[in-house]
């Protein structure tokens, strides 16, 4: 009951952190997305006595919201005019997304060896799980808002 709990807090937090426009709502969105995170992490992570998965957890949380910027100021662009792009244009804006996604994806295998390394490998495979649990729901989110090329 517990987890359904923590994970209904989540989703609702969510989709007030995906409603936001501006950069700085933006900001205190993630903020307060990241402390529902961390708590849902908490819940479903079996977690090792010495708490290191903490300190490596943090490491990856910096290093993702850089890619999460990306991304952000990635669907700013494409939304905001994508109707009146040339196709270089939008090969080029679907070629960085290409590469964020890559770089999303290497992120999560790098910090996935280094939590079995430390922490042991079924909590870096709760962690994997959850985090994929949390990058789905967000990526589904942002794509449902997204508007489609028209023919």
């Amino acid at each position: 009951m517990k987890k359904l709990l923590s994970l209904a807090v989540l989703l609702a937090v969510s989709t007030i952190v995906f409603s936001q426009t501006t950069k700085d709502e933006l900001n205190i969105a993630q903020e307060i997305f990241g402390m529902g995170k961390k708590a849902m992490v908490h819940n479903f992570v079996e977690l090792p006595a010495d708490n290191v998965f903490w300190t490596i957890y943090e490491e990856y949380e910096t290093e993702r919201k850089a890619f999460g910027d990306k991304t952000y100021n990635l669907l700013l662009e494409y939304a905001g005019n994508y109707v009146n792009y040339s196709d270089a244009r939008l090969e080029t804006i679907m070629s960085n997304s290409m590469k964020i996604r890559k770089g999303q994806d290497k992120l999560m295998t790098k910090y996935y060896k280094r939590i079995k390394k430390e922490c042991g490998v079924k909590t870096a495979s709760q962690f994997y799980m959850v985090q994929r649990f949390f990058d789905s729901t967000v990526r589904a989110h942002l794509l449902g808002q997204m508007p489609i090329l028209e023919k």
